[in-house]
């Protein structure tokens, strides 16, 4: 936990750095385009369809049966290490296809969206937009290797690469931008991310994973189709319309309004992404340990684990959110060009407020989401479709602001109760099957 927590603010410090220097150095319209970039980019997630939950979920089902001997290699029980192997295959097959379509389909996508604009021909965004998707084609192919490590309890050490990761991409990204690369800052630090971890794949985990993958055994293979189809098309549903509900939001600005409000809707986003990278990670992190104990039917033990979790993530994301306008208001008393580059003062106080509502329900949906299901999937399914609906409509007559206020009111009136009370349901029926696992423990001791 604590790698993790020290990583992710290491990320936020140089993620921030990188913020302020886009806020300072592009101006509005050059703004609009990296935001917009950003969000586009976020469009991977239609492609990979949640597949990379559903394989740490997986593989850390297999892990109570395993251990590391002194040379670092899994052993144990046969069965959990053949499907262990089963679902590493699947992931890497799965992955490079989605890789490869994402590169064909989203640079003509992008292509067509962005030459649309009324500034694009003033903007030099063609090769960054060309650079940056066969980077991101290549960091989905990642991916699946870091969720698979996560679930085979390597927290901590996917934890330390993402670390270096965020210091290095933000590294180079802070010298294209100082150099005038603009546009191209996006790009090579993408760039940057690929090779570190394709670096660290290959000089620090290539025995460990080589090892699992020469283990495959076709009687407890894992069958995509039967196994974990039935599980991964709640995930992707819940990954889609998040996407649909949050990262669309700023493309939807772009195309109606224009790219200086984009970049304000954007720069907002990115601050309030980046907070709730590190509030959720309280929770995110004990993910693994949720699905071994859930699989232990340890049922008090997970709660246990995510009260404690939940409520110190809360009194984080707040504390983040208080900083964030006060920031806001600081850069407006002192008439810093940096305070118009975010959303006004109202609005900004509105998305915080939303902010801090997603990171409960995005806790509670980790809680639900160990066991194999997706119980939230109608819900976003319907916040998704409505808040895209109403953005469209309204974006431009009321432009940015009244897309936060959808945004905001979607969430409180729809989001919150919704998961609350499925949140409720779920705990005590889980309770009430700990209980049924005592008595059933307690019969077989003293029959």
């Amino acid at each position: 936990m604590a790698v993790t927590l020290y990583g992710r603010m290491i990320g936020i410090f140089f993620g921030l750095g990188t913020l302020w220097l886009v806020s300072s150095i592009l101006d509005k319209t050059s703004s609009g385009y990296y935001f917009t970039f950003l969000s586009v980019l976020g469009a991977q997630v239609i492609f990979e369809l949640g597949m990379s939950l559903v394989i740490m979920q997986f593989a850390s089902h297999e892990m109570p049966k395993l251990r590391l001997n002194p040379k670092g290699i899994l052993v144990g029980n046969n069965s959990s290490i053949g499907r262990l192997s089963s679902i590493l295959r699947l992931a890497l097959k799965w992955y490079a296809g989605i890789g490869f379509l994402f590169v064909v389909i989203a640079y003509p996508a992008g292509v067509m969206f962005f030459s649309f604009g009324d500034d694009s021909s003033n903007i030099a965004w063609k090769f960054p937009w060309a650079i940056l998707v066969i980077s991101g084609g290549l960091n989905i192919c990642i991916l699946p290797i870091y969720s698979f490590l996560e679930g085979c309890d390597k927290i901590a050490s996917v934890a330390k690469v993402r670390t270096v990761q965020n210091i290095a991409g933000s590294s180079v990204a802070w010298i294209v931008l100082l150099s005038g690369g603009e546009l191209y800052a996006l790009s090579l630090m993408n760039v940057t991310y690929a090779l570190v971890g394709l670096l660290w794949i290959t000089f620090y985990q290539k025995s460990f994973l080589i090892n699992i993958f020469r283990s495959n055994r076709s009687d407890y293979s894992i069958k995509w189709k039967k196994d974990m189809l039935p599980y991964q098309w709640r995930v992707a549903g819940i990954h889609l319309t998040t996407y649909f509900s949050n990262q669309a939001l700023v493309p939807i600005v772009f195309t109606l309004v224009g790219p200086t409000q984009a970049g304000q809707l954007g720069l907002s986003l990115a601050l309030t992404w980046a907070l709730l990278s590190i509030s959720v990670s309280w929770i995110q992190t004990k993910a693994p340990t949720f699905g071994r104990l859930l699989a232990e039917k340890r049922y008090r033990e997970v709660d246990k684990l995510f009260l404690p979790a939940l409520l110190v993530s809360m009194l984080v994301v707040t504390a983040g959110c208080l900083l964030i306008i006060f920031g806001k208001l600081t850069f407006q008393y002192f008439h810093s060009p940096l305070s118009d580059r975010l959303l006004e003062t109202y609005p900004l106080l509105f998305l915080l407020a939303t902010t801090i509502l997603n990171n409960m329900i995005f806790g509670i949906g980790i809680y639900l989401r160990a066991d194999k299901k997706e119980p939230l999937l109608p819900m976003w399914l319907i916040l998704s479709f409505f808040i895209v609906l109403a953005s469209l409509l309204i974006a431009s007559q009321f432009g940015q602001n009244g897309v936060v206020m959808i945004y905001f009111l979607s969430t409180i009136l729809v989001a919150v109760p919704w998961t609350l009370i499925i949140f409720f349901r779920a705990r005590r029926f889980r309770l009430a099957k700990n209980n049924d696992v005592k008595k059933i423990s307690y019969y077989k001791e003293n029959r």
